[in-house]
């Protein structure tokens, strides 16, 4: 099963797959990719597996058969504790002090809740935590936790998925349960089946919260649109949001890719804005650029996977570097969990490869907040220390 999670394997399929699948414009809103943009797709994926050629992987030990013990970082447990309390009262108090994105006006309050950059940015930093919290409650048999921890752990749960539900953002969601699935996957050896029909629901499930937020924001008419642009118009209407999902963000790609024929590259600036946004005033992102040059009218941004904004930065060359590091990230990730198994790294893995899902949506990379939930991502995934015990070792080759 590890195997399938190999990124040299399964995520050059992946977008191959969703890239063909935009491909076959099952929407009229889907337009007909120029050649320049098959080349730089089939490019960006080349590139992606030599990254990975770059990281050996020999022979890797692991077992499935409890061979490890886990112990708990209880400080650190705490300190997660209290930083997610005070995360999500922050982001209760925004709620209250603007609007519950999914009670009014979805499309709008979701972008407007946050009362400031910085205190939004405390606000969700819970968000990392919370996909680690359902991954110790799944193994919390074989942890010696008090009572108290388990009731903490469990009131938090409810209460950061609650207040994520109520933010009407997907991603949040999807984030935090994908990571939680992935881990469950890894660490509980699931059959392959499970795995696909689980992730179908999933899609299906992510595809239907559009549908249904868009449906409250727009009203009956929604539906009568939905059908004068899908190739099945009023048949299989429920898969129309999900198949958007999937395949809206590589028209954008398209679409950029021949705004560029008369537009200077930006030359480093997009990739650096994490950094650039640090400075006083507002900087425009890749977003903000295209819905002025495109006179979108359009209230967010939009995505043009994560190829969007290396293009933009440096044409052909950005789509072989950006993809090479991912590439070359990715499998340490992967080789680092295979050769350990212990909590932290499956559960790293698990959190790098929804970003890796993402890429089909945007640049995961484009925003401060994103090292930010890394960086507490992966000291928080040490809240679970795990112990080798010497036996039933199995040697396997990938």
């Amino acid at each position: 099963l590890i195997v399938m999670f190999n990124p040299r394997y399964f995520f050059p399929i992946y977008f191959s797959f969703v890239y063909l699948l935009a491909a076959l414009r099952l929407s009229t809103q889907i337009s007909e990719f120029e050649n320049i943009t098959h080349f730089i797709v089939i490019l960006s994926i080349i590139s992606f597996i030599l990254g990975t050629l770059f990281i050996k992987s020999n022979n890797i030990v692991y077992n499935y058969n409890k061979i490890y013990s886990f112990t708990i970082n209880k400080k650190l447990l705490h300190i997660s504790f209290i930083i997610s309390f005070l995360s999500m009262s922050l982001l209760s108090m925004e709620y209250y002090m603007t609007n519950i994105p999914i009670f009014n006006d979805i499309e709008i309050d979701r972008l407007n809740v946050q009362t400031s950059g910085y205190v939004h940015l405390l606000a969700m930093s819970f968000k990392p935590i919370l996909s680690i919290y359902i991954a110790i409650y799944f193994i919390k048999k074989d942890l010696n936790l008090k009572k108290i921890d388990l009731y903490i752990l469990f009131v938090l749960i409810i209460t950061g998925t609650t207040l994520l539900i109520f933010s009407g953002s997907r991603g949040h969601i999807f984030l935090v349960v994908v990571v939680s699935f992935l881990f469950l996957i890894l660490y509980k050896n699931i059959k392959i089946f499970y795995i696909l029909i689980g992730s179908l629901l999933l899609l299906l499930l992510m595809g239907y919260a559009k549908y249904y937020r868009d449906f409250l924001f727009f009203g009956d008419t929604y539906v009568d649109s939905l059908a004068s642009v899908w190739l099945f118009e009023y048949d299989y209407l429920y898969f129309y949001n999900t198949y958007m999902s999937l395949a809206m963000n590589f028209n954008i790609f398209d679409k950029l890719v021949a705004t560029f024929y008369i537009e200077d590259f930006a030359y480093g600036y997009y990739l650096l804005l994490p950094i650039i946004s640090l400075w006083p005033g507002s900087q425009p992102t890749l977003g903000d650029w295209q819905n002025e040059v495109w006179s979108t009218g359009f209230h967010g941004a939009l995505t043009s996977t994560y190829l969007g904004i290396p293009y933009a930065d440096f044409g052909v060359l950005g789509i072989f570097l950006i993809p090479f590091v991912f590439g070359l990230i990715s499998m340490y990730f992967y080789k680092n969990m295979v050769n350990r198994l212990t909590f932290s790294a499956i559960i790293q893995y698990s959190y790098w490869t929804v970003l890796l899902l993402f890429t089909i949506y945007t640049y995961p990379f484009a925003k401060l907040s994103s090292f930010i939930f890394i960086i507490i991502f992966i000291l928080f995934s040490h809240i679970i220390k795990t112990k080798e015990k010497n036996e039933n070792i199995i040697l396997r080759k990938t």
